[in-house]
């Protein structure tokens, strides 16, 4: 009888070879670490391994989207602006991609009234509040992730509450999915509060690269029933309120892929 070590070598020279043939699912998820001296920002790769569309989402800043390659009819390009993985210029500009809430528009005077009281935001553009706190870079949890043949997801997670002007429990979940068809986005967030309603708005803001804005569009799908949200005269854009019906339905001529 051979001694137990080589009863145990005989084992694994057996079962390696079967472990490494365990194929590797289509769509992935993968760590990264933006870097730039000291800047780092922690971010997820959504990857669809067949044909090189990926998706970058940065955990570690507010949630947004810093990257999405897809294939067009040129092959895989630019979807969205964004800054070559440096960290540094990500925190210096973190508009484009960015998860707006829980406001998106501005807020005039950074000044609001809820359920009868009035609440004082910062005023971080002129005289106004605008794009709610994720903005400013607040790392989010990353909640779950799943792949397989069919998608890579991964949802984070915020809770709001003790924000300058914003004295409301708010908790927040933001899932993206790549899959054949692209990039799909959903936002969901809950009133943790028993005593009390909380307002509450989801933007985001892609910067859309395109090589000839007069020939692209942006189509909103009919059930949401789109309208325009009236403002006030630039360089305010303070919304006043009211909504306009788009004139031709869910088609506005601005940029896509």
């Amino acid at each position: 009888t051979p001694p137990m070590f080589m009863i145990m070598h005989r084992l694994l020279f057996l079962l390696l070879p079967a472990a490494a043939l365990v194929p590797l699912s289509r769509f992935q998820v993968h760590d990264k670490i933006l870097e730039d001296g000291e800047a780092k920002i922690e971010a997820k790769v959504l990857l669809n391994t067949e044909n090189g569309e990926h998706a970058t989402v940065l955990s570690g800043w507010g949630g947004k989207l810093e990257l999405l390659q897809l294939v067009g009819k040129e092959g895989l390009r630019d979807v969205i602006y964004n800054h070559n993985g440096n960290a540094t210029l990500i925190q210096k500009d973190s508009s484009p991609g960015a998860v707006l809430c829980p406001f998106s528009n501005r807020v005039a005077n950074g000044t609001y009234t809820w359920n009868g009281k009035t609440h004082y935001l910062n005023r971080n553009s002129a005289n106004n509040a605008i794009h709610g706190f994720l903005i400013g870079g607040q790392p989010m949890e990353v909640a779950q992730i799943s792949s397989d043949d069919s998608h890579a997801a991964v949802t984070l997670s915020y809770t709001f509450g003790g924000e300058e002007g914003y004295p409301f429990n708010v908790s927040f979940e933001l899932t993206y999915t790549l899959d054949s068809n692209g990039l799909q986005v959903k936002g969901k967030a809950e009133n943790i509060m028993a005593d009390r309603s909380a307002p509450f708005m989801l933007g985001l803001h892609p910067y859309f690269k395109v090589k000839d804005v007069s020939k692209t569009v942006v189509t909103f799908d009919q059930c949401s029933k789109w309208n325009h949200v009236d403002v006030t005269p630039a360089p305010d854009l303070i919304p006043i309120g009211t909504t306009t019906p788009v004139k031709r339905p869910f088609v506005t001529e601005t940029s896509a892929f």
